[in-house]
């Protein structure tokens, strides 16, 4: 039975129970520490603990961000890049400080974070030396009490650092959820399906019946993701055109066609996309 971590709470928690859902994995998130899904079994574990359970074979993949990923220096492939949980790792100060960059940050300083050894390679990074003051939450409070001068916490949007009175004088990195595991699971039939629903996201399958006239000028209209599919009718003026196109082009690809000729142009929501 292949064995799945996933987060058991915090940001990438409920993106990772929908994600598996769409997949065909349904997930019973209850109070339990783990549950089975036909011959998967999901294991609800702590975000940072994910890559060294994936690094230690105690399961066989791991659903986290990359952030926790480096924070625990576990030599543990991606497999997949997710889609969500996108944010970034900032180095933070009081408004009501001097400090607007890098170059304000002092030997001495103290920085508040749950991400200390980021912090560390950083601080070497940028040749500065500051003392790594480590918490498990509520960062953002700690230049307020008086236990730090600066932060290193995610921020997605800003709001919570400027509610705290916070503002960002450095970012570390970019992060979101991935797929980690061993490379030996990169084919097998649960990374396909995840991977077939994350292509799915922001596609369209759209018909359109197309003069037989002009259908050389829609081939070269219309965008698609290796060539459109032609279908004869009985309609012997008219073929049948099937394509997947972006969501964000539905709208120009269907003035377009109307502009052609075509009729009876149909958009629908894709759940699986495998290339």
């Amino acid at each position: 039975m292949l064995k799945i971590a996933i987060p058991n709470k915090g940001r990438l928690s409920e993106p990772t129970l929908r994600l598996l859902n769409e997949a065909g994995i349904k997930v019973d998130s209850g109070r339990q520490l783990f549950c089975t899904s036909g011959d998967v079994e999901i294991l609800f574990v702590r975000a940072g603990d994910i890559p060294e359970y994936v690094r230690d074979g105690a399961a066989d993949l791991g659903i986290t961000g990359i952030d926790m990923v480096k924070e625990s220096e576990a030599d543990v492939p991606v497999l997949l890049k997710l889609g969500f949980g996108s944010s970034k790792l900032v180095v933070a100060a009081p408004k009501s400080s001097n400090l607007k960059s890098r170059k304000d940050i002092k030997s001495g300083m103290r920085i508040a974070t749950e991400f200390p050894t980021l912090t560390k390679q950083y601080l070497k990074k940028i040749g500065k030396r500051a003392k790594i003051v480590k918490v498990s939450g509520a960062t953002e409070i700690t230049p307020y009490l008086g236990v730090a001068d600066l932060i290193v916490d995610l921020s997605s949007t800003g709001t919570t650092l400027d509610l705290n009175n916070l503002v960002i004088i450095d970012c570390i990195l970019e992060t979101e959820a991935v797929l980690v595991g061993s490379r030996k699971y990169a084919k097998s039939p649960l990374v396909t399906a995840l991977k077939s629903v994350i292509q799915a996201r922001g596609m369209r399958y759209l018909m359109a019946n197309v003069p037989t006239s002009k259908l050389e000028l829609v081939k070269k209209t219309i965008p698609s993701m290796e060539s459109p599919t032609i279908i004869d009718l009985a309609e012997k003026n008219y073929k049948a055109v099937h394509t997947v196109v972006k969501a964000s082009q539905v709208h120009d690809v269907i003035h377009n066609l109307k502009e052609i000729g075509c009729k009876d142009i149909l958009v629908l929501p894709i759940e699986r996309l495998v290339e």
